[in-house]
């Protein structure tokens, strides 16, 4: 972490996560959030991983790139175990937006206060600047960049969509077998 501080989306996950999960036997407000934080975290290392496997290698010591692995696949699995196990209210589908709002607004808040000279992901991705390195010859491009704040918030509803009919899909069969067999 920057200076002991959360900045990244997956630094803020790993607390967020477990808070959500400790804090369940009270309330359930934030175990959505929680948990699909904790998912898209361990899903884009990955995809990061598979994507620029050579770029960890060369920023990266080996001690580091384990730690993050562990850490990252530990969020998933968390992420996926809730998803898969528990309800989760589909009313409350908009404080999953409105939670990564307020990740990129304290990662931009904290960036303001806190001197940092690594290039983070999240940066890149909310000021467009992954499209240098994906398209540098079309990145300036005025259409091309609101295309893809277009794809990008598309790509988060459908991810928030996605998430929500998995959960329905994996926790209302597990009703419906606990209940047959409770009266079998």
């Amino acid at each position: 972490m920057h200076y002991k501080v959360p900045m990244e989306f997956s630094q803020i996950a790993y607390f967020v996560f477990p808070l959500s999960v400790l804090l369940s036997k009270k309330t359930k407000a934030l175990l959505p959030i929680g948990s699909f934080i904790a998912i898209l975290s361990g899903m884009f290392f990955s995809l990061s991983w598979i994507a620029s496997a050579k770029t960890f290698f060369e920023r990266d010591t080996v001690y580091q790139l384990i730690t993050a692995t562990v850490f990252h696949f530990s969020l998933y699995f968390g992420g996926m175990t809730v998803l898969t196990s528990i309800k989760l209210p589909e009313k409350k589908a908009w404080q999953l937006p409105v939670g990564i709002g307020l990740i990129v607004g304290w990662h931009y808040l904290m960036h303001a206060l806190v001197d940092n000279e690594k290039d983070v992901v999240l940066k890149n991705i909310c000021e467009a600047k992954i499209l240098d390195f994906v398209f540098p010859e079309i990145s300036k491009n005025t259409a091309f960049v609101a295309s893809y704040y277009i794809v990008v918030f598309g790509a988060l509803a459908g991810l928030i969509a996605l998430f929500y009919y998995l959960n329905r899909r994996f926790v209302e069969p597990q009703r419906d077998n606990s209940a047959s067999a409770m009266i079998s």
